[in-house]
């Protein structure tokens, strides 16, 4: 299972789901090559890194990780509505507190103006949500740890029999 392909595709339904009348998209392969032809704006979704914290190891190595997303919006206003403010400011709300799959809620961590270029104003807002990594093993033989743990009828027989090997 990619875990982080399935947050992105949580998250990416979801804004998709709150902002219908804009583009919203995973970040593409390219993105020097990408180009803003939405007539409102556009959010792009992207993965930027992962912190892990110190591993705690009983039997399985486990450490919470520390996923960080990066939305980058584009719109062709700064003010007003549907404007990259009001664009920002929808997109806040519909973060905060959204639970993907198998990870805590999104919480905010900055947004930074990117610049404006030719009508086109752009912003970036990073945000963090949290999972725990857990060291992957192989799935041990089930049928022999059935057959290798005694039934109660089994106990009892063996008890019997040490009472009366005991006895004797």
């Amino acid at each position: 299972m990619n875990l982080t392909c399935s947050v992105l595709d949580n998250v990416l339904a979801h804004i998709q789901q709150v902002l219908p009348d804009y583009s919203v998209q995973l970040m593409p392969n390219n993105f020097k090559n990408y180009q803003f032809v939405h007539p409102l704006g556009a959010v792009l979704i992207g993965y930027q890194r992962s912190k892990f914290s110190k591993p705690c190891t009983t039997d399985l190595i486990t450490q919470e990780r520390r996923l960080q997303l990066r939305f980058t919006v584009f719109a062709r206003a700064l003010g007003g509505e549907q404007g990259a403010l009001d664009l920002l400011d929808s997109l806040r709300m519909a973060l905060v507190g959204f639970q993907p799959d198998h990870c805590q809620q999104i919480r905010l961590l900055n947004e930074r103006f990117l610049g404006e270029a030719d009508g086109v104003w752009r912003y970036r807002l990073c945000a963090r949500t949290e999972t725990l990594q857990v060291e992957r093993r192989p799935v041990v033989n089930q049928q022999n740890l059935v057959k290798s743990i005694p039934t109660r009828g089994e106990i009892k027989a063996k008890a019997i029999s040490q009472s009366v090997t005991s006895k004797e």
